[in-house]
């Protein structure tokens, strides 16, 4: 029997209860809003916490999209921007390795001049198997953390259902060919063996046609040694580490840990590359900035001027700079002060792109924020995140109308 069997069996049998019957209804009408997106592993999970049925396997008959993440985190989509969000995405090459347990599709995506943002989803092949989990979690971890299921941990929840458990992970695979330098993932469980995953990332590359790669990945996990810390006493046995490949957390390239790093365990990893094309159907404008004054402390940092980019999605405030510091001894941000000299609230910034270095030895950097209007004049506040504190302020002045 299937994850969404167990479901309907379950959900059928239950539903003759006049108080559930009112609830769940309830909760589909907080979510028919939501483009046609019913949460419908919510409402089963409601369903086995008021009538106690335990050990009881989910599964979601609908994804969690866009407007679903961003409305649980601080970013915005605009309403003109909403239309602008592509759900026909078709592959045009699909790579996997052999073996593999998952299938993954790409759901949604939203890309303008400054970001980009994807919802793929991975289910597995064989429904009724495996419990998905994010590739960074435990299984001692809550599944609460990814998932409507509140007070149990994945390992717990796995045991009662009979299901292995499966670290999932991915993201964009193509990042230098976008410009993106770093990107940041949000998972969301849709079903035992479904898991939604968000992708939010700046980009410098502002081509209106982009070819993108997403990768999901896959690997069984192991509550033993899915993080190994090694930190040279004998609670930290190195030997577990033999004949796994070095990771992204740690790691020499010899095979070896340095005293207190950790190392993640990889065991063999199922990987799925879908390839696709996203246009851009946003409009962009530009308003750009001069300094008109500044107080700083020296002359480590200028600020030459600043662009204001504004789309449909949002604002970008390109800072363009020089510095008579070598790249390795900076250790700034850079801080958007309203006209008042105020802070603009945190909950409009987003995400920032990272220092970009030109050839001509100036620099750039990518702050971005939901759509907001930036008036006549605004400050930039040079930031030292190694130190702590304010290196100075410079006053911006508009040059031309939006």
């Amino acid at each position: 029997m299937t994850n969404r069997e167990k479901y309907k069996k379950t959900f059928d049998s239950l539903v003759s209860s006049e108080y559930i019957a009112l609830e769940v209804d309830e909760m589909k009408k907080k979510h028919e809003n939501k483009r046609g997106r019913n949460n419908v592993a919510a409402a089963a999970l409601l369903i086995a916490v008021l009538v106690g049925t335990g050990g009881m396997a989910y599964a979601a008959s609908k994804y969690y999209g866009l407007l679903d993440f961003t409305k649980q985190r601080t970013e915005q989509i605009p309403e003109d921007a909403v239309e602008l969000i592509d759900t026909e995405i078709v592959p045009e090459k699909v790579d996997e390795t052999e073996n593999s347990i998952m299938d993954c599709s790409v759901k949604e995506a939203l890309i303008d001049s400054g970001t980009i943002r994807i919802v793929y989803e991975v289910s597995a092949l064989e429904q009724g198997k495996y419990l998905f989990i994010p590739e960074d979690a435990v299984p001692s971890d809550n599944m609460s953390d990814w998932s409507d299921i509140k007070g149990v941990t994945a390992r717990e929840y796995a045991d009662a259902n009979g299901l292995e458990i499966v670290n999932i992970g991915g993201g964009i695979t193509n990042m230098d060919e976008l410009g993106i330098a770093g990107e940041s993932l949000i998972f969301k469980s849709a079903g035992d063996d479904v898991m939604d995953i968000y992708v939010k990332a700046g980009k410098s590359n502002s081509s209106k046609s982009l070819e993108v790669v997403c990768t999901a990945t896959a690997r069984i996990s192991d509550q033993e040694d899915a993080i190994v810390y090694t930190d040279g006493s004998s609670e930290g046995d190195d030997s577990i580490n033999d004949g796994i490949k070095d990771s992204d957390y740690a790691g020499d390239g010899d095979g070896s840990v340095e005293e207190g790093e950790m190392k993640a365990a990889m065991a063999e990893v199922m990987r799925k590359n879908i390839t696709f094309t996203l246009q851009d159907m946003s409009s962009v404008k530009t308003s750009d900035y001069s300094v008109v004054s500044k107080d700083m402390e020296d002359d480590a940092y200028n600020i030459e001027d600043a662009a204001v980019l504004q789309t449909e999605l949002g604002t970008y405030i390109d800072v363009h700079f020089n510095s008579t510091l070598e790249n390795d001894d900076m250790f700034i941000s850079f801080h958007i002060l309203d006209e008042k000299g105020n802070d603009i609230d945190d909950a409009n910034n987003i995400c920032g792109s990272g220092i970009e270095f030109n050839d001509d030895g100036s620099m750039q950097e990518r702050i971005m924020f939901n759509r907001m209007d930036m008036g006549e004049r605004f400050f930039i506040e040079v930031y030292n995140y190694e130190e702590e504190r304010v290196l100075g302020t410079f006053e911006m002045e508009r040059k031309n109308k939006l």
